[in-house]
């Protein structure tokens, strides 16, 4: 294990001395931000050893060993978890440094070191299985993905009126867009609402087509595209509209059909 430990960090230390510098530029002066961005950053060292170890296919050298697949995937946690401590324990130095010198910087508290070095603990635990499984590269994409779903899930779980909703609904006194992360309009930035759809696919299809488009009283604007059903609630552009023009919002119907005669 040890051995594993020292392959890892000879491997690292040239991009250690760099990392080490930028470390100290991003502490000093950013706070309890700097200090958890360090703390955390320093955690995820492993995951640079093993794109080291598939670039130079240590795998197929290391089942020559005598190191068992457990050895070989506890040091990299150890190696991560020993970087975390070591960081710690750096910025904690550089804290105390500051406040018997009474230099005008900010610095974060120990508190907030604590509970860095616990949160790249647990990011450590969830990643690194993933990039074990998939390689570094893929693995990044796979941890991006799930990152990416967990935000759209809790955008998405917040609104209570989200059921069954269409294009968009109605909370907290805002217009809401429901696209993949809901779009959030509070009703006095609005000007006016276009919805723009095709009559012929309303009496010939089972779904529409209709582009929504919301214009803010400052002229920002945010346009979206909806494939609409007629099972959701506010299903068709004539509900929408009475329901828009109900909270005092000014609604324009812009029919494509009519256009293209």
């Amino acid at each position: 294990m040890k051995a594993l430990i020292q392959k890892d960090v000879y491997v690292l230390w040239k991009q250690m001395k760099i990392f080490l510098l930028v470390m100290l530029v991003i502490m000093v002066g950013n706070g309890s931000f700097g200090s958890v961005f360090v703390v955390v950053w320093c955690s995820m060292l492993p995951y640079t050893a093993l794109a080291y170890d598939e670039r130079c296919k240590w795998d197929q050298m290391a089942a020559m060993m005598p190191y068992s697949p457990r050895d070989l995937v506890l040091s990299k946690y150890v190696l991560g978890w020993l970087c975390a401590g070591a960081a710690s324990a750096v910025v904690l130095a550089v804290q105390a440094v500051i406040r018997v010198l009474h230099l005008p910087m900010a610095t974060g508290t120990p508190l907030a070191v604590l509970m860095s070095f616990c949160a790249s603990a647990g990011v450590l635990a969830v990643t690194l299985p993933v990039m074990i499984r998939f390689s570094v590269e893929r693995g990044r994409m796979v941890m991006f993905l799930v990152i990416f779903l967990v935000c759209v899930l809790r955008s998405r779980g917040k609104y209570k009126n989200r059921k069954g909703a269409g294009a968009f609904f109605f909370e907290n006194d805002s217009l809401v867009l429901n696209t993949g992360l809901p779009y959030e309009v509070p009703f006095w930035e609005i000007d006016w609402v276009e919805l723009q759809y095709n009559s012929w696919e309303l009496e010939h299809q089972l779904s529409y087509s209709l582009w929504i488009k919301v214009v803010r009283r400052d002229g920002r604007s945010k346009r979206v595209f909806y494939k609409g059903y007629g099972t959701a609630k506010l299903a068709y552009p004539e509900d929408m509209r009475a329901a828009l023009e109900e909270r005092g919002i000014r609604c324009v119907m812009t029919d494509c059909n009519k256009k293209r005669k």
